[in-house]
């Protein structure tokens, strides 16, 4: 049986196109990269690139053409320099679906007999490869497909690994909670198809977070080996100064805290740039005075009448957040505790006892007086300063107002190792300024919501 060739009149067609009519421009594709589509809104219509052979494989790759071209979006590079990132951002969000989407309707794999694996891998782990985003969103636009688990399997680079991990969350959480909201790109409503738009734009600009700040990172370790090379060089051996570990980083100070055991505290500042709109302790209460009436059923109900209501201020306080990995916390989680909790001082920690710290902290103050940090810092999954953290954030305690910590209570110190002893010096300061302990996440989120409504129990 031939396959039947992918021509412009099979591609559907939008509400918002002029003409349905596309350019080919065929030739030979024998891989995924290879096939592309171009969407426009113009009379002049778009183009598409894929195979014409009557193969197996050419048959995938025009099938796949199809779904890319259903679901990626119109005009692609006008919407990317809207949203001030490259291209390469848009076109992996648009394969991603695609992949998904593949699957759906062929129940088959686009990578099978189409994705050069161990060329890609050779080139990720070649030595002298520079981090890039382009290189992550290569790999990246693979996600959905078994090509993408044998990539990620064998890349050696711990950079490259975290960032991928991040990046297969985000994608995991948008495939299975936004996805439907991309049916709108099809719709004769407007609203439906700026909705649309809006979905693909949170998935690029979460994948433009995590590759930024992946490759920060790797030239962060590049910049500090190299500087420990030249030092070392200056001073004729092959090892780096003592006082190399502790040169400390933008933002970041080390600070004393008179508790012995424990690694060296670094704290680090970040600039706090974001509005911190979380919920905790403001409530809404009932008034006799106000603007706009609500309530008037309590003219009958309430002897004092009060039909009108006003949002309490919020109690403040102060949340620490245990990151490390036996926490096993993903950023989401992290960012449900925030917002369940506005206008408190947030503090996180994670220590690896490593150069790192002295360069990018172990303890970061993320939110405080109604804002918070644009990115979340990466967590090397150490604890090494539970108490520091502690002794730290009290400093920011005011009266009358709550202190959450968010731990499983598995304290270490030095070289990451647990003793009794800490552990009671992190008991001791919880007794002493009536701390709230939760063991996860949901338990914080629970809590946060029970002391929002005015219950401290």
């Amino acid at each position: 049986m031939k396959p039947v060739q992918m021509m412009p009149q099979a591609l559907p067609k939008r509400p918002t196109q002029a003409t349905n009519k596309y350019k080919a421009r065929n030739g030979f594709v024998s891989t995924l990269d290879g096939v592309d589509v171009d969407v426009r809104t113009n009379a002049t219509g778009g183009t598409f690139v894929a195979p014409d052979g009557h193969g197996e494989v050419d048959e995938r790759l025009r099938n796949y053409g199809t779904v890319l071209a259903r679901w990626s979006l119109e005009d692609k590079a006008m919407l990317a320099k809207r949203w001030d990132v490259s291209m390469s951002y848009v076109n992996a969000a648009c394969r991603i679906v695609a992949n998904a989407m593949y699957e759906q309707v062929f129940s088959d794999d686009a990578s099978t007999d189409t994705v050069n694996v161990k060329a890609l891998i050779s080139s990720i782990n070649a030595p002298e490869t520079a981090l890039t985003p382009e290189l992550l969103l290569r790999v990246q636009a693979l996600y959905g497909t078994k090509a993408y688990g044998e990539v990620v399997s064998a890349v050696t680079n711990p950079i490259i690994v975290d960032a991928l991990d991040t990046m297969s969350t985000q994608c995991e959480w948008f495939l299975n909670y936004r996805l439907a909201a991309l049916n709108g790109l099809h719709s004769s409503n407007s609203y439906s198809r700026r909705k649309a738009r809006a979905t693909y734009k949170d998935l690029v600009m979460d994948l433009k977070r995590t590759a930024d700040r992946s490759v920060s990172r790797a030239r962060r370790e590049q910049h500090e080996k190299e500087r420990a090379k030249a030092q070392a060089m200056k001073q004729g051996t092959n090892q780096p100064p003592r006082n190399s570990l502790y040169s400390t980083g933008k933002n970041v100070r080390e600070i004393f805290t008179g508790s012995e055991g424990w690694q060296r505290a670094f704290v680090h500042k970040p600039e706090l740039v974001i509005p911190h709109t979380g919920k905790m302790g403001r409530r809404n209460i009932f008034t006799q005075e106000g603007k706009f009436p609500k309530h008037f059923y309590r003219m009958v109900t309430d002897p004092e009448r009060r039909i009108f209501t006003r949002k309490t201020r919020a109690l403040g306080g102060v949340v620490i957040v245990d990151c490390s990995g036996s926490m096993s916390l993903s950023e989401d989680d992290v960012r449900a505790i925030m917002r369940s909790s506005a206008g408190c001082t947030i503090v996180c920690y994670s220590a690896s006892g490593s150069s790192d710290d002295a360069l990018n902290g172990n303890i970061h103050l993320i939110a405080r007086n109604g804002r918070q940090a644009r990115y979340l810092p990466d967590f090397p999954g150490g604890n090494g300063v539970d108490a520091p953290a502690l002794e730290f954030a009290l400093t920011y305690k005011r009266s009358g107002s709550p202190i959450v910590w968010v731990s499983d209570e598995k304290v270490t110190g030095i070289g990451d190792a647990y003793s009794q002893e800490l552990h009671r010096q992190c008991r001791k300061l919880v007794d002493k300024h009536d701390i709230h302990v939760v063991p996860n996440p949901r338990q914080a989120v629970r809590l946060l919501k029970r002391l929002q409504a005015g219950r401290r129990k």
